[in-house]
């Protein structure tokens, strides 16, 4: 039966009215109702989609979204709609295409723009994120959420100085907007504020607690704050929001190595290559990884990954692996090549970078205390494993007293070696205590703090007769002490037996673990924790005491 223009408009209005009402099942009956009455038409179709959005029925509001479209191809809310089904069952670039053709149509439409800006950045092209939402701040500058998008893409570029501004505005404009909340929170714990973090965190999470991330970073902040037992509460509730959340499971696993539950901890420790830190360094290969079954007839390629101490760390697996394989090939650093050569064991080592034979499994180098069940009390060490090579020329200059090595800085490259590092000028204490020669084992351009701090009188620089790890080591084994941060020389005086006292952040790498002053890694090395985070005034103030009674011997 013919419907009036009079009545068509009423059952238009009537069914608007329903769904601003907020019932979307009465509402969509409505736009189905009037769909068969007067087919074709765009306006009715696109409210026959955006409904079916807001009901969670994406599929049918794709498809209803399709059919506006092609009944009206200047319905901008459609081709929205159509985007944000395709961005919801993951056709990211599909998305992408169908909100370019909403903004070819209405340039300033400012939740396309936020969507493209999100979806960028998820994609990893952040350049193109950024300039999304700088276009959304240009079309909406007065919502929380344009600059929020801006400054998430600024923290997560680096941009500290930038974001900061730009998310306290969207804070400013919207107190309770969780998002941004939650990047101040991630902006200060880069920035190593964690009370202020931990308050940003805990606004974000009191108006949307289902934000995983929140939860997660929550956890660090707390971690950093020495508030262990309320990190697991939050590692915990970030899982139960999402089990599959690998940053959540890494952080957890790290938290439990710093309690000393291994055990627990070495399957989630395996999360770690599907964190946003650690994914783009994960590599992949056609053979299985071995799991520490004993394989007499295949080999197993043992590879580096993260630090250059994290391998002379564990390089002292390597002969449980050659009893468990029939062959080992390990690929290091190529600066630790030498020293891994040298090491007693039937294996053959190749540098980074360079060709390798073939092998039958593979196994990433921190993988090997999960393969072995190690526990804190099962470290295997049986003595020294690493020595200086044979035939080295290299020669301390001449003079009495206890000859003290120092390192004072980490790799820059390592993303919390501010934390773990102190200014050379921070071991002035030390260096007035009579009776030492001082030796900088530093490696870099931070050994040039001994001209710029004028205590070349008191430290000789070592640099010009360390061009890699074998010299260091040759240097190392002519020293009576070596006084160190957390870093690769601490490894390599530890693994060679020499005594080494390490300077450690009151939030300190998981191996250490919380509270000890000794260490089964190595049985040769004593600790110096701070008691406040950034604090090494009282560390560095143990160690001249330490020192002290060496040289006098009270």
């Amino acid at each position: 039966m013919a419907i009036s223009p009079n009545q068509l408009q009423a059952a238009f209005t009537s069914a608007q009215n329903l769904q601003q009402a907020g019932r979307f099942a009465e509402a969509e009956r409505a736009w189905i109702d009037l769909d068969k009455t007067a087919p074709g038409r765009a306006g009715i179709l696109t409210n026959l989609a955006m409904v079916q959005w807001q009901m969670g029925a994406h599929d049918e509001a794709e498809a209803a979204a399709a059919r506006a479209i092609e009944a009206g191809p200047e319905m901008v809310q459609a081709h929205a709609i159509h985007a944000a089904a395709a961005e919801a069952r993951g056709a990211d670039e599909e998305a992408i295409e169908r909100y370019e053709r909403a903004l070819e149509l209405k340039p300033d439409l400012g939740t396309v723009l936020h969507c493209l800006s999100n979806l960028h950045r998820r994609a990893g092209d952040l350049a193109k994120a950024r300039e999304y939402a700088n276009r959304m701040i240009e079309a909406t500058p007065g919502t929380a959420a344009a600059h929020d998008a801006l400054g998430a893409i600024l923290l997560a570029t680096g941009d500290l100085d930038e974001a900061d501004p730009v998310l306290s505005r969207a804070a400013k404009i919207d107190p309770n907007l969780a998002s941004a909340r939650a990047n101040l929170g991630a902006l200060f714990a880069e920035q190593r504020k964690w009370s202020t973090a931990l308050e940003h965190l805990d606004a974000a999470l009191a108006v949307d607690a289902s934000m995983t991330d929140a939860h997660n970073n929550r956890g660090n902040v707390l971690i950093s704050l020495g508030r262990p037992k309320e990190a697991e509460d939050a590692y915990i509730r970030a899982l139960e929001l999402s089990p599959k959340f690998a940053d959540a499971k890494f952080n957890q696993a790290l938290l439990w190595l710093r309690q000393g539950k291994w055990l627990e901890a070495w399957p989630g420790f395996e999360a770690r290559w599907q964190t946003r830190q650690l994914a783009p360094f994960q590599r992949s290969f056609e053979v299985p990884m071995w799991d520490g079954t004993p394989e007499p007839d295949k080999s197993v390629l043992l590879h580096a990954e993260q630090g250059v101490g994290d391998m002379l760390m564990v390089a002292r697996y390597l002969p449980m692996m050659t009893e468990r394989v029939g062959r080992v090939v390990v690929e290091c650093q190529s600066e630790l090549r030498a020293l891994i050569n040298a090491m007693t064991g039937d294996f053959n080592c190749f540098s980074s970078g360079g060709g390798l034979p073939a092998f039958d499994m593979h196994l990433p180098a921190m993988s090997l205390p999960r393969v072995f069940k190690t526990t804190p009390q099962t470290i295997p060490w049986d003595g020294p494993y690493v020595a200086a090579p044979e035939g080295s020329a290299t020669e301390l200059p001449e003079g009495e007293g206890l000859k003290v090595g120092l390192v004072w800085t980490g790799c820059p490259l390592n993303p919390t070696n501010s934390d773990r590092s102190l200014p050379l000028a921070s071991l002035a204490s030390l260096l007035n205590v009579e009776g030492c020669r001082f030796f900088s084992l530093q490696q870099g351009p931070p050994g040039n703090e001994i001209v710029n701090a004028e205590l070349g009188d008191r430290i000789v620089d070592m640099r010009p007769w360390m061009p890699n790890f074998a010299a260091t080591a040759t240097i190392i084994a002519k020293i009576d002490l070596v006084v160190t941060v957390c870093t690769s020389v601490a490894h390599l005086a530890g693994a060679m037996g020499k005594p080494v006292w390490i300077l450690l952040s009151a939030d300190a790498d998981w191996r250490w673990l919380m509270e000890s002053d000794d260490t089964l890694w190595y049985p040769s090395a004593r600790l110096f924790r701070q008691s406040e985070l950034g604090e090494w005034d009282d560390p560095v103030a143990r160690i001249s005491i330490a020192l002290n009674k060496c040289v006098t011997g009270r």
